[in-house]
């Protein structure tokens, strides 16, 4: 897409809670992101995910889904220069090897992720392109006494 060259992921801040009994994530994302010409829209990665709420700046803004795209348009004029989109959502946690997934051992359950290029836009909104190197920050809750690792220094 073409606005892709005028955009620059440089931080994600991303909040997770995952409910074990329900199969669910319920997440919170901040993408802050910089400019370098005007823009009149961007389209942001999604696939599978529940948008509940999205502000743009800090002011809640109208958002379409596209499923078929796998994209959430924002319309707004961007000014060259820093900007942030705020998003909460929820997504459905299946067996499907690809985003985040699960599978079942004995009586236990474990949760993987598998976020090669085009599967992290089934775990949280984002610019899913493989030129977008980025910075996140994770925050993940669920249950007590339950453990999560990361491969990310």
């Amino acid at each position: 897409m073409e606005f892709y060259k005028y955009i620059n992921p440089s931080k994600y801040v991303l909040y997770f809670y995952i409910n074990i009994q329900e199969l669910k994530l319920y997440g919170k994302i901040t993408i802050f992101f910089d400019v370098t010409e005007k823009i009149n829209k961007i389209f942001i990665n999604s696939k599978e995910l529940f948008v509940s709420k999205l502000l743009v700046n800090e002011k809640e803004h109208k958002y379409v889904m596209n499923d078929k795209e796998e994209t959430i348009l924002v319309e707004k004029e961007f000014d060259k220069g820093e900007h942030k989109i705020y998003i909460e959502y929820t997504h459905c946690i299946k067996v499907d090897m690809d985003g985040l997934y699960y599978v079942k051992k004995d009586n236990s359950i474990i949760f993987s992720t598998q976020l090669e290029p085009i599967y992290a836009r089934k775990v949280f909104p984002c610019f899913d392109e493989p030129k977008f190197k980025t910075k996140f920050n994770i925050t993940i809750e669920s249950d007590k006494n339950k453990t999560f690792l990361s491969n990310m220094p």
